[in-house]
């Protein structure tokens, strides 16, 4: 059951799409990228190296949460765990913005998790349909770093004196399971222009341009099985300990820091 009216969503999108057509211009060549990758891998910043000249309308659900008009008030009754009360509103207003800056035909970056394969898939097909080049890219980093950034950006947002949103690790955990298979169906439907797969410090992993036989889903799989490097698994141990540190700090509750300690270390004696 949705928790706002029609005339709530309706308000909110059209400022966020005053806004956008504000800043921004029509192409005559349009192009798309779609982010992709689990949550924490890294995809801000890719956003960033791509919209470097501020060219492209970044779209991420996330960021339109806050204009639903419940959302103060979800935040201090479940603090947070408010996420699932606006998912359907972002969701929605994403929805709409797409659909319509694509329909006049603005430069568009649109940030996701390829958490199944039908979404990319639907929303490549419908920027070809409105004469889109659209190329994915991939973030590649190992699941055990990209749930410790998750966790970092909670932390750091507490910092910041922002609305904290965690992300639960099961959610982090399915995408990672379904990310590898999702990407080769992806691939299979051909509909993208260009699929490329970048690590954390945006160097190109690969190109279906340069190595169009290559099905991107076994790189990527590839990416997650390697064995780690001994100064990776420093930093990532490192960095554990740096942020069970902070929790300790601001006194978060005990059995808060007993579950993100035995998260972060359950796989620790396999990397070993």
């Amino acid at each position: 059951m949705k928790n706002y009216s029609e005339e709530e969503l309706n308000r909110a999108f059209q400022r966020i799409l005053n806004y956008y057509k504000s800043r921004y211009q029509i192409q005559k060549e349009p192009k798309a990228f779609l982010l992709g990758g689990q949550p924490g891998a890294g995809k801000s910043s890719l956003e960033n190296m791509l919209n470097l000249k501020d060219e492209y309308i970044s779209i991420s659900g996330d960021d339109y949460r806050k204009y639903h008009p419940k959302y103060d008030d979800f935040n201090k009754i479940y603090g947070k765990d408010s996420s699932p009360y606006t998912q359907q509103w972002a969701g929605e207003i994403t929805e709409k913005l797409v659909k319509e800056l694509r329909a006049q035909k603005y430069n568009i970056i649109l940030e996701g998790t390829i958490r199944t394969a039908e979404l990319p898939i639907k929303e490549a097909r419908g920027f070809k349909e409105n004469n889109y080049n659209v190329e994915l890219y991939i973030v590649t980093v190992k699941p055990e770093i990209s749930y410790l950034s998750t966790i970092k950006r909670y932390e750091k947002m507490i910092e910041l004196d922002q609305v904290p949103r965690m992300t639960p690790k099961e959610h982090h955990d399915l995408v990672v399971k379904n990310i590898c298979d999702n990407l080769t169906k992806i691939y299979e439907s051909n509909l993208f222009d260009n699929i490329k797969i970048f690590n954390r410090e945006n160097d190109l992993v690969y190109s279906k341009s340069e190595k169009s036989d290559l099905d991107p889903g076994k790189v990527l799989q590839k990416e997650f099985d390697r064995d780690w490097e001994l100064d990776e698994y420093k930093d990532y141990k490192n960095d554990c300990l740096d942020i069970l540190g902070v929790m300790d700090s601001r006194k978060a509750k005990g059995e808060e820091i007993e579950l993100i300690k035995s998260n972060l270390f359950e796989k620790m004696e396999e990397i070993v």
